[in-house]
């Protein structure tokens, strides 16, 4: 599985070519119908060069573009890894594959831009959240969303305990060490291999001051949920070191000393999900209160909310998911709309914009399906003012 991240995002929203090439495509991941796979990508690939060469590229032209995608369905290795939906991007010096756990319908486009709603579903609706593993021989910081999951590698963030605090010099009577509980194939962590003592607290107090401190940094232009993951007596005492305001009470009570990434997520989401649910529920309800008394701060206006995305006027945003598309182009000049019942050259995707300009200036957004949506207009917002 690869991640797609807000820096994919903005690297990709910077590409402007005569012709960009967006595929998706929903894989398997096992079983004799993985087969398809290939087949159905190598199908997109000849469609591509059709509508290519309707384009006006020559057929040399459009086999160069195309050919390090023609060469992905050589590699065996390649379709034996995927994961529920696949995403390739493809112009003028530009190959980026993308294998994420979303099913995405079968689409292909051919514009001056990257056609991108469809995958802002895993970036949007406001699931990204933080988990910080409290192991004291060495924390560990992990940033996710629904669909993703990695390890944040930083400077800021402090060594292991004895390192931190250089106790193997203060006392060598105070190092931190793993050791095999009786009974068990769990390791716990212990000080000086004896009992929890006052010291020890102190210590780990000392330690997570500092980790709280550049935790504090790292994140501190969000409002992400942080989720702690580790023994139970070092909740404690890290929320005593904590500032952060969006520290989830309840946290994963267990030893992560040598859990891996995946094994983290999955004990993290089920606490989460909950909360980002609530959410959107939360700010449906808020966008129907305020239509229902007809407040200017509810909008269902498309030409209204592409002006407004770009503005940085919106706080949330909501769109008919990646199957609904509403061709045509924003006047800049005129601050106005000019919509297209079918796709003309120079068209983009207009929920695609107002999304994509949201997100970028802080705005939650909403992929939905159309009977999800808080009314019936293929968008909606609730303005900052």
């Amino acid at each position: 599985m690869d991640l797609f991240t807000e820096d994919d995002l903005r690297e990709l929203i910077s590409v402007h070519f005569e012709n960009c090439i967006s595929i998706y495509l929903p894989t398997l991941r096992a079983g004799a119908e993985t087969q398809q796979n290939p087949i159905r990508f190598k199908n997109l690939l000849t469609e591509a060069e059709r509508q290519l060469l309707e384009r006006g590229l020559r057929r040399v032209e459009a086999s160069t573009l195309l050919d390090p995608a023609k060469r992905l369905l050589e590699n065996e290795a390649f379709w034996q890894n995927q994961a529920d939906g696949m995403v390739v991007f493809i112009a003028l010096g530009i190959f980026k594959i993308y294998r994420l756990p979303v099913f995405f319908h079968e689409v292909l486009t051919i514009s001056p831009r990257f056609h991108l709603k469809p995958i802002l579903s895993t970036l949007t609706g406001n699931t990204r959240f933080y988990v910080l593993d409290l192991n004291i021989s060495g924390v560990r910081l992990f940033a996710g969303s629904r669909f993703s999951f990695f390890q944040i590698y930083s400077d800021k963030i402090p060594s292991g305990i004895n390192e931190t605090l250089q106790l193997d010099v203060m006392d060598s009577r105070t190092q931190f060490a793993s050791k095999p509980r009786m009974a068990t194939n769990n390791r716990t962590t212990v000080f000086g291999y004896g009992r929890i003592t006052d010291s020890r607290k102190v210590y780990i107090k000392l330690y997570y001051d500092r980790v709280a401190d550049a935790v504090d940094e790292i994140i501190q232009n969000t409002n992400a949920p942080l989720v702690l993951i580790g023994t139970d007596y070092l909740h404690y005492i890290y929320k005593d070191a904590s500032r952060y305001r969006n520290l989830v009470e309840k946290g994963v009570q267990l030893n992560s000393q040598n859990m891996t990434e995946e094994e983290i997520f999955h004990h993290a989401w089920p606490i989460v999900e909950p909360l980002f649910q609530s959410n959107r529920q939360r700010d449906t309800n808020l966008y129907r209160q305020l239509s229902g008394e007809h407040q200017t701060t509810a909008v269902n206006d498309l030409k209204t909310i592409v002006s407004s995305a770009l503005h940085g006027r919106i706080s949330t945003l909501f769109i008919t998911n990646g199957q609904t598309n509403i061709w045509g182009k924003f006047k800049e000049d005129k601050q106005d709309i000019e919509v297209h019942e079918e796709k003309k050259p120079g068209d983009e995707d207009l929920l695609d914009k107002a999304a994509i300009n949201t997100m970028l200036r802080g705005g939650t957004v909403y992929i939905v399906e159309p009977q999800d949506m808080p009314d019936r207009t293929p968008a909606a917002a609730i303005m900052r003012y």
